[in-house]
């Protein structure tokens, strides 16, 4: 049985990796609007609702996702509708208000930071998504500077489920597995964060449970309010 952590024994910890996709913020609607445009522009019918494309696309990268449901595209065809929806991502951010953006996050997550800063932690973000898109997103979210680093997909050969990104951050920084917290939330995510050794947080907020069965052992969180607790439980 892993050991559960109280919020005193976790805050103690000199380093915090968190995801971004459905860790930090539920991003989903800004991904899924953009998508939903450019199989639209490009006359490909994934005959799935909005509910049921969303589902599947977790833990899935973009090039995968628009391979999967036009296999008769190229790579190259495929790497630029990734760029085409990158570049859709920017421009609902540039329209959107802080407020929007704001109302996304994960309940805390910013009161969490600002405590785990406070305490002289070093928190970073390791995403499976694109370099173009992350600052931005970080930054209208009102995130960005909280974290010493945030790695993108574009920063590492491998991806998760590969556990190879999270290690390479963690030598990059001089950090052993003892000294880390990861908080994920897609199987991907929470697979390669496993492989790791560290001790790993499932935040549940924005996940669909019928997909995580597989990871039920591991320690969960709706959200980053009790990792706010004053007191241990």
């Amino acid at each position: 049985m892993l050991k559960r952590l109280t919020p005193k024994n976790l805050r103690a910890y000199p380093a915090h990796i968190f995801d971004m996709d459905g860790t930090l913020l539920n991003s989903e609607p800004l991904h899924l609007k953009a998508l939903i445009s450019i199989f639209s522009d490009s006359g490909i019918d994934t005959q799935k609702n909005e509910h049921e494309l969303a589902e599947y696309c977790v833990g899935k990268s973009d090039e995968e996702v628009f391979l999967d449901f036009s296999p008769e595209w190229s790579r190259e065809q495929a790497k630029k509708a990734v760029e085409d929806k990158n570049k859709m991502i920017l421009e609902i951010l540039d329209k959107s208000s802080e407020k929007d953006i704001q109302e996304l996050l994960t309940q805390d997550i910013s009161e969490y930071l600002k405590l785990l800063n406070k305490l002289g932690r070093k928190c970073f973000v390791l995403t499976a998504s694109e370099q173009s898109i992350v600052a931005p997103i970080l930054e209208k979210a009102g995130l960005f500077n909280f974290f010493l680093d945030v790695q993108s997909r574009n920063q590492s050969f491998r991806t998760k489920p590969s556990s190879s990104p999270y290690l390479s951050l963690m030598r990059k920084h001089q950090l052993t597995t003892n000294e880390v917290i990861i908080y994920e939330d897609s199987p991907t995510g929470l697979s390669a964060a496993q492989g790791t050794g560290a001790h790993v947080i499932h935040i549940t907020a924005h996940c669909r449970d019928n997909m995580l069965s597989e990871f039920k052992h591991l320690q969960q969180a709706d959200n980053f309010s009790w990792l706010l607790e004053k007191t241990d439980f």
